[in-house]
């Protein structure tokens, strides 16, 4: 899970980085002649459009993949405790024979 938060904190900074490059455009276009003006303040909104629909669909995802991880977790523990319980009486086993052949 540690990889996949990583992927998703990679793709959340991209996110912040374009909301950030939008703002820096907000600031040219406030400077820009008055043609310009119009021009990029649709290009703008333009973005700013893609960018929601981007992290509305990044966060769809996310909580999908969570859920998904979640279930399987669940899913899965009991049989990891029975592993691990048998790993542990194999270990024990192993210890045991060792024992007998230090005597």
């Amino acid at each position: 899970m540690t990889k996949k938060a990583n992927a998703f904190d990679d793709i959340e900074k991209i996110l912040q980085d374009i909301g950030s490059k939008i703002e820096e455009l907000i600031e040219t276009g406030a400077e820009a002649s008055v043609e310009l003006r119009d021009d990029i303040e649709k290009k703008i909104q333009q973005l700013k459009i893609e960018k929601e629909k981007l992290e509305k669909e990044f966060e769809e995802k996310k909580s999908n993949f969570e859920e998904k991880y979640k279930g399987k977790k669940e899913k899965m523990e009991p049989k990891f405790k029975e592993s691990m319980k048998h790993v542990k009486e194999a270990i024990q086993s192993l210890a045991n024979a060792i024992n007998a052949l230090m005597k």
